[in-house]
């Protein structure tokens, strides 16, 4: 929390991607394109370093990434239920600050769209962007970067404020060729496993603040790799 990593590329193109679907007028004032040069003899090093103090606190995409964030923007675009769900009664990019009943904890979440009314039921949506949008591929996504957790912390906080039932949608976009797109609804089963994440981390959280010792990854044991070791012994 004190000391965040910087922004990925792709995290950076992602951030790009929900700028262009969900608040278009925030594209041009966070991204740019760059120069359209190279960037190898100590002249061009310069005309770049020159372009990025000019437009300082702004993103600089290659013009072959903003041609990318077009055409998947474009694509989310010509899928039915996501205009559907962007385009009913709702809020795009919500702030959710709550206090959690569990442990007291102050929490807060920035909800990529609150929908009001789709399918008959409220809904929270998140938009994310992949390299494949196929059930297989995404599941494991969903699993290795934690988005049900993510999940269960949004309807958490947004049930905490406003005690209705909702459903979790992902907008899931390809963001390379052919850009697929498809709008996947998140189960409840993962969602209850997130919960249960939830509580953990919250947990642990709280204890570690009310006692000042923040713990790291514990201590144990260490080998070398398999690899290292002699094959023919």
């Amino acid at each position: 929390m004190l000391s965040p990593p910087p922004p990925s590329k792709d995290m950076i193109l992602g951030q790009a991607i929900d700028a262009a679907i969900l608040s278009p007028e925030s594209l041009g004032r966070d991204f740019i394109a760059g120069l359209d040069i190279p960037n190898r003899s100590n002249a061009q090093k310069a005309q770049h370093e020159a372009f990025r103090a000019e437009h300082a606190g702004k993103h600089v995409l290659k013009a072959t990434e903003m041609d990318r964030i077009r055409d998947v923007t474009k694509s989310v675009w010509t899928n039915d239920q996501v205009k559907s769900l962007l385009g009913g009664r709702g809020s795009n990019q919500l702030a959710v600050v709550w206090d959690d009943e569990s442990h007291g904890v102050r929490c807060k979440s920035l909800l990529d769209r609150l929908t009001l009314d789709w399918e008959g039921y409220p809904a929270i949506v998140d938009l994310k962007s992949a390299k494949d949008v196929s059930g297989k591929w995404f599941a494991k996504q969903i699993a290795d970067l934690g988005y049900y957790i993510q999940a269960a912390m949004y309807l958490r906080g947004s049930f905490t404020i406003d005690p209705i039932p909702r459903r979790y949608y992902f907008i899931v976009a390809e963001k390379k060729p052919p850009y697929d797109c498809r709008v996947l609804r998140l189960d409840d089963d993962a969602i209850e496993q997130g919960t249960r994440e939830v509580l953990r981390y919250l947990k642990r959280y709280s204890q570690a603040k009310e006692s000042g010792v923040w713990p790291g990854t514990g201590n144990g044991w260490i080998s070398i790799p398999t690899w290292a070791f002699d094959r023919s012994v």
